[in-house]
């Protein structure tokens, strides 16, 4: 993309090639009508055998795998993440702090004492959390927000002068299942080599952990990064007390914390409930990653706009010969079954349009019936912990127990909040609804 400058009425980010190149962001409505997907079920068989419609039907039935359905959550994360990005640049305008690319000669990223200014950014740096049960969205969320922001822009001219850059404004890293600090710096500038065209990891496949740390951070300023975004926070290892960049080589939420905080690149970590673990002994990293802060995805709820969205899209009944079941029960029924988890609806939704088309006409209708023969067949592995979140018995799972400590914490601040300015007994929300997005229209 080549930049186009908008100017930014805020006086500390205006003047700022980096940020001004970003443009305007999205309105809630354009940043939905540009992240939906919706799959092709324009299916005409009518030229082909009679005993082939079947089978042709279940291909467009797996075309339901490239659909999107837009979180309720998902255009509040889009305007955090867009505004993380533009701050994160106000310390690295590089017609105020020069050429940052001259560290690409240096040993080190020591920075002269006249651009010290440049790491006011570390005190100013943005980092938020996203976690939530697996099969939640969290992934997609993340992607459709970062497929709506360029992560290339080419710079060529700004105000009349010659300004030559090619700014990455995003890159999305997931977190390796090895937990040493060597394999998340390789995958760090694996990742820039695939944007830039660099070989940073090839020319430091045999370096020490400290030589990769400059590496990165060098990197990372002289591609001018807006953002990081961690994928699979849940593979960090626990942070132990008094544990320093390179003295360990476990990648734990401290190592990450420090690595891009000594260059204030914002940092957005996504990941199973599992993350949470590792924020349960030590606040200064729960303060330090959440300074933006954090995003809680628990089940849906079946009243929110976007589970009703969801069900209509992945719920194409045209496609088969006797739909009488209406989509109202369908929403509560799925939602029921699936215990509120969009992938898990998802799955169960194609399986049973899927099975239905090998019945006759007469009998294909998705029906309560009809999902509930299809998850007894297919889905026993996921029931016992479906039945556990339906329940409310997190503990029985270790990906769902965080949610035991949330619901306790969350029902002691409700209990120990008294009454508000007049006296009046403080409403108490639900721990789910407290956490909820407001409804997209």
């Amino acid at each position: 993309m080549i930049a186009n400058y908008i100017p930014h009425p805020n006086s500390q980010m205006a003047q700022n090639p980096l940020i001004e190149a970003l443009g305007m962001p999205l309105l809630p409505k354009q940043f939905i009508q540009v992240t939906t997907l919706s799959p092709d079920m324009m299916i005409d068989v009518s030229s082909l055998p009679t005993e082939h419609h079947g089978y042709y039907t279940r291909t467009f039935i797996d075309n339901l795998s490239e659909c999107y359905v837009v979180q309720d959550e998902a255009p509040r994360l889009y305007d955090i993440v867009f505004r993380m990005i533009e701050r994160g640049y106000i310390y690295r305008n590089p017609l105020v702090y020069g050429d940052i690319k001259q560290l690409q000669f240096a040993d080190s990223i020591e920075i002269p004492e006249g651009q010290e200014r440049t790491l006011k950014q570390t005190a100013n740096q943005q980092s938020f959390l996203v976690a939530g049960l697996s099969g939640r969205g969290k992934s997609a969320m993340v992607e459709s927000i970062l497929s709506a922001i360029p992560q290339v822009i080419s710079h060529q001219e700004y105000q009349g002068q010659k300004f030559i850059y090619e700014q990455i404004v995003w890159l999305k890293i997931d977190i390796p299942t090895a937990r040493g600090q060597r394999a998340l710096l390789w995958r760090i500038l694996e990742s820039i080599d695939s944007v830039t065209g660099e070989n940073y990891y090839e020319s430091h496949q045999k370096s020490s952990v400290t030589a990769l740390i400059i590496a990165v951070r060098k990197a990372l300023l002289i591609h001018g990064v807006g953002i990081i975004v961690l994928d699979e926070a849940q593979n960090l290892s626990e942070t132990r007390q008094y544990e320093k960049v390179g003295n360990n080589e476990n990648a734990t939420l401290k190592f990450v914390e420090e690595l891009f905080n000594k260059v204030g690149v914002p940092l957005l970590l996504v990941g199973t409930l599992s993350t949470l673990n590792l924020f349960s002994k030590e606040m200064t990293a729960a303060r330090r990653i959440g300074k933006t802060g954090s995003l809680i995805l628990e089940q849906c709820d079946v009243e929110s706009s976007f589970w009703k969205r969801f069900i209509k899209q992945m719920c194409p009944t045209q496609l088969l010969k006797n739909q009488t079941t209406d989509i109202d029960t369908l929403t509560r029924h799925v939602h029921y079954l699936s215990a509120g988890i969009p992938a898990i609806a998802s799955s169960l939704i194609k399986a049973t349009l899927s099975y239905l088309t090998y019945l006759t006409p007469n009998n294909q209708d998705l029906s309560m019936a009809a999902l509930d023969h299809v998850f007894k067949e297919q889905f026993l592995l996921v029931s016992g912990a479906l039945t556990a979140l339906k329940r409310g018995q997190f503990y029985k799972y270790e990906d769902c127990n965080p949610l035991s400590q949330l619901h306790s914490v969350q029902q002691d601040l409700f209990s120990e909040s008294g009454s508000n300015i007049d006296g009046n007994q403080v409403c108490k929300q639900s721990p789910r609804s407290s956490r909820s997005a407001v409804n997209l229209t």
